[in-house]
């Protein structure tokens, strides 16, 4: 059976809904051929509203998820390995932030991955540490600068990740670091050391 009562409506869908009941409360107070014309306008929209329902959710003949997000949710490890390895951008950096180490392994493991992908996960704040510093760990992605500097920024990063990428960094987001309340002081007071040699 579909779950209808999570369906969520469109703005166009909800407009028509309101503008059928508000002919039916009209026509509660009119004539008996009023009330019938109100009727058969409520019977059409009914049917219209099912019918965009059924579109939302069924599919090639199956039932579709309300999200991406959901439909993950109810997946396993095996599952979510799989999705990993060969979901969309949009799945990918979901997974990403699953704790599971084979989950978050996977998706960085995917052929599908681009530079994107990983500028994208190196700044998200809700990831495990060990995912940002495989990420630290890899030359073919370190030697991005965009990347290098998500990395460094982001508070999650491991300290020691964060230490030896801050060599490689302008000096102008070396201020920007230094004066970051948001990343540890040791990795400020480096930074700011690392201007004064730039000086």
């Amino acid at each position: 059976m579909l779950d209808l009562l999570s369906y969520k409506l469109t703005d166009e869908e909800r407009l028509e809904a309101k503008r059928a009941l508000e002919v039916s409360e009209q026509a509660a107070v009119g004539t008996v051929d009023e009330q019938r014309s109100a009727l058969s306008h409520l019977e059409a929209t009914a049917t219209t509203l099912g019918q965009a329902m059924l579109r939302g959710y069924v599919k090639n003949g199956e039932k579709r998820s309300v999200s991406t997000f959901e439909r993950l949710a109810r997946m396993n490890a095996a599952e979510k390995m799989m999705e990993a390895l060969k979901g969309d951008r949009e799945t990918r950096l979901l997974l990403i932030r699953d704790r599971n180490q084979v989950v978050f392994s996977a998706v960085l493991s995917s052929p599908s991955l681009t530079l994107g992908d990983v500028e994208a996960i190196a700044r998200i704040r809700n990831v495990s540490p060990k995912v940002l510093r495989i990420i630290g760990g890899k030359g073919e992605w370190t030697k991005y600068y965009n990347i290098r500097l998500e990395l460094v920024q982001n508070p999650v990063t491991p300290i020691e990740t964060s230490m030896k990428l801050l060599g490689h960094l302008s000096d102008a987001d070396l201020r920007s670091i230094a004066e970051n309340p948001q990343l540890l002081g040791p990795l400020r007071r480096r930074a700011k050391k690392l201007r004064r040699k730039l000086e």
